[in-house]
């Protein structure tokens, strides 16, 4: 019995005996491996795109290291609160501003790490990208 479904990264329709279901294959439209599903049965849902799951984990893991690298310079102010605060209020005036001041130069400073990083991020995913195209136009061309 023939079963349709949609590619999992294109859409485009595929059609295949019912028996073919869960193989991979690559599809004929973008080029790209994709698994064959029968809509309607106990798994109706396709399956998700694996360069949808990765960048959603790059981006856990980003949130994720960006929280540990704040804690850790919280937890570097709190332990050298002697060395860093009486100074900091003499200059500033008061202990509130001093550590204002303080939690203020954690946060620059972990922008400004972000910032130096951020473009090297941006140059790895455009090269995935370019990848990608230059698979799907090989894959277009034949």
């Amino acid at each position: 019995m023939l079963v349709k479904c949609n590619c999992n990264n294109c859409s485009a329709h595929l059609e295949f005996e019912s028996v073919d279901a869960g193989t991979v294959i690559v599809c004929p439209t973008c080029g790209i491996e994709t698994k064959l599903y029968v809509p309607g049965s106990d798994s109706s849902q396709p399956p998700r795109n694996l360069q949808l799951m990765k960048i959603n984990k790059f981006k856990f893991g980003l949130i994720v290291a960006a929280a540990a690298m704040f804690t850790g310079l919280v937890a570097l102010l709190i332990i050298n609160w002697n060395n860093i605060i009486p100074p900091l209020s003499k200059v500033f005036g008061g202990t509130v501003v001093a550590v204002f001041m303080a939690i203020l130069a954690v946060l620059v400073l972990i922008w400004a790490v972000l910032w130096i990083i951020f473009p090297v991020f941006v140059y790895y995913q455009l090269n995935e990208l370019i990848k990608l195209q230059r698979q799907i136009e090989r894959n277009t061309r034949r």
